[in-house]
């Protein structure tokens, strides 16, 4: 880490190392915004690294959520890995797809594309769950099911919408209720776009932090606006251009980096949680127990 700091390949991060079934090694490098970018209260100076930053989970949201709450859904009888996901949700048997099997989709050997098209602006004024839905339904396959690997967003866009439709709960609610709470990790979540109390103004798809002296009364099911500040900014929004994106330019901090969850009201299949690196250990810690067949609070 010091040596990548020294190099300039990274503003920071923080590094958790476990051992023997616990935390011999938490450590924060460098800073979580670098000076110069504008910072919640309006300073330009850089803020440093914590060990308690919130991350951007990005693709981790596959493992973590997603694919999580599939098993646990199969365990429940559920769904079988070889049904086709049309059975399921018969709009995906579009385009040639009816064959498709929800073992392809997890290991993406399904055909489809890495994503759906973001050329044109939807879900940039406000976001539209829907539309990333519909086209993650509409897609056509780029290979036949099962010839060859190619990792694909479409595939777990899907997936979401399987446990969704499966489980009867929005996937935040969800994941929240069957993974993160009976594992303890208190600092990790989807952060919906619709469920933000205070303190966050929404820019098109994106929220920005207000620092406020106004006290909320957040009710449950939505969260904080107050964790903004602790999270890791990722990078300028670079979506298409100003004239269509409101948030055009802008740092992105306390909404998904990625575009198309984003355009979606920042809860998919694909990305969309964020957490911190001691609730991964956590995390991590629990599948190896149940692994190894020790005692594990992993819910599967």
């Amino acid at each position: 880490m010091a040596d990548a700091l020294k190099a300039g390949q990274l503003p920071g991060g923080v590094v958790v190392i476990g051992h023997d079934g616990k935390v011999v090694f938490h450590k924060a490098y460098g800073d979580r915004k670098v000076a110069g970018e504008i910072g919640p209260d309006g300073s330009t100076a850089a803020e440093p690294m914590t060990e308690e930053t919130i991350f951007d989970m990005a693709s981790l949201t596959k493992c973590i959520a997603t694919a999580t709450a599939m098993m646990q859904l199969y365990e429940q009888g559920k769904f079988q890995f070889d049904d086709p996901v049309a059975r399921y949700l018969p709009a995906f048997a579009a385009n040639g797809k009816e064959k498709i099997t929800i073992r392809q989709i997890l290991t993406h050997h399904s055909g489809l594309a890495p994503d759906v098209s973001l050329k044109d602006p939807w879900g940039l004024a406000a976001p539209d769950k829907a539309e990333g839905i519909k086209r993650a339904m509409e897609s056509t396959p780029i290979n036949p099911p099962g010839a060859k690997f190619v990792y694909s967003d479409i595939n777990f866009i899907t997936a979401g919408a399987l446990v969704e439709k499966l489980s009867g709960e929005p996937l935040d609610v969800y994941a929240q209720k069957h993974i993160f709470e009976p594992l303890k990790m208190t600092h990790t979540r989807y952060l919906p776009f619709d469920k933000v109390c205070g303190h966050a103004k929404k820019v098109g798809a994106a929220l920005v932090y207000e620092d406020t002296k106004a006290m909320y009364k957040c009710a449950e099911g939505t969260w904080p606006g107050t964790l903004i500040p602790g999270i890791a900014p990722t990078a300028h929004d670079d979506e298409l251009n100003a004239q269509v994106n409101p948030h055009f330019d802008q740092l992105i901090r306390g909404s998904v980096h990625d575009p198309t969850t984003r355009r979606m009201g920042s809860v998919a299949g694909h990305a969309g949680v964020f957490s911190t690196a001691q609730d991964v250990a956590i995390y991590a810690q629990a599948l190896l127990d149940k692994l190894a067949g020790r005692p594990s609070a992993f819910p599967l």
